[in-house]
């Protein structure tokens, strides 16, 4: 019969062993690995958080490089320090530091699909998701109008796809009810951007 220490003893390894397999456990999405980082942008000293999901390292910021064609519009709830600076989708083409890129259709879909698809993996991606993805569904700039538009409830990032003989390109929307879907919009639009390291 085990003494009370040995049986402390036994029960404190069972502790650590369990609370291991949580912390893995709480460390994947969906099957796929999840890994953090940080990456600094020698333009700016801005300094990135970045995650490793599946084989894709993306960072889990949106971009806050001041290029010449991004955006930063003065709103009191939305500040670009936090939540990333609007680009058009030429300015969006080229913002991404060197060694980084902006992601297109298929690179997304790879995300998206490592995460259970575009209905389930918006909870994943969300600011606060299991994903560490974070995307803080921060509204998007109507520049015509000079409005931000549904701060809190949804996101518009671009993707590295044009539409053929258009002035249009593809976008991710990230919606927190709807999940995530697929469109085409003026390039002339200002929206996010998330960068995928090459």
């Amino acid at each position: 019969m085990l003494s009370i220490t040995s049986r402390i003893y036994c029960l404190f390894i069972c502790l650590i062993v369990v609370a291991a397999t949580v912390a893995f456990t709480d460390n994947q999405s969906n099957g796929k690995e999840i890994k953090g980082g940080t990456f600094i942008d020698d333009r700016d000293s801005a300094t990135y958080k970045t995650i490793k999901i599946g084989n894709q390292v993306w960072m889990s910021e949106n971009l806050k490089f001041n290029s010449e064609n991004s955006s930063c519009p003065d709103f009191k709830e939305r500040p670009c320090s936090k939540f990333g600076r609007f680009y058009t989708f030429d300015e969006a083409l080229k913002a991404c530091p060197n060694g980084w890129h902006l992601p297109d259709q298929n690179e997304w879909d790879i995300l998206i699909n490592n995460l259970g698809g575009n209905t389930a993996a918006i909870t994943h991606l969300k600011r606060g998701g299991s994903s560490k993805f974070e995307a803080p569904l921060a509204g998007v700039f109507a520049h015509r109008v000079g409005q931000l538009l549904g701060f809190g409830e949804w996101e518009i990032f671009w993707a590295a796809l044009e539409k053929p003989d258009t002035q249009e390109a593809f976008t991710v929307y990230f919606h927190h009810k709807q999940g995530i879907t697929y469109h085409f919009n003026t390039k002339f639009n200002y929206f996010c951007v998330r960068c995928l390291k090459d």
